[in-house]
């Protein structure tokens, strides 16, 4: 079977087959590169629909951020590069989804407590964070 596909291509359809290959590497090495976005990463903390916390991601990070509420405390950690939410009392958050949510560490990943009003997001910079595209 080689024998006969060796004698039914010519010179110019083997060099049309390697040519295809070598243009689609080239453009797959061009986009792995081009589109490789390193930018910082941030975790994004907003009460109330204001951003009161934005704290670059770096490795080795552990810190604990506590917002004030109305009726007691929300505690936020972060660690290794993963965020999370601690249990509240069921006075302050009574079904705990956001505590559940567990740890978040990619971004666009979000923890979300409804009855307090927060929003704790992974962003990146550079990506934009309009929608592709919206259907109706």
């Amino acid at each position: 079977m080689l024998t006969n596909l060796r004698q039914v291509l010519t010179f110019y359809d083997k060099l049309l087959i390697i040519s295809i290959i070598l243009i689609t590497l080239v453009g797959i090495g061009i986009s792995i590169f081009y589109f490789n976005n390193d930018g910082a990463e941030y975790i994004v903390i907003e009460y109330n629909d204001e951003i009161v916390h934005k704290i670059r991601l770096v490795s080795g990070l552990e810190k604990k951020v506590t917002l004030p509420l109305s009726s007691g405390k929300a505690e936020v950690v972060i660690d290794e590069g993963k965020v999370r939410m601690l249990e509240m009392p069921n006075e302050i958050c009574p079904l705990g989804i956001c505590s559940d949510t567990g740890w978040i560490s990619n971004v666009g990943d979000m923890i979300v407590c409804m009855p307090n009003k927060i929003i704790i997001t992974i962003e990146k910079t550079g990506v934009s964070s309009q929608p592709d595209a919206i259907t109706y």
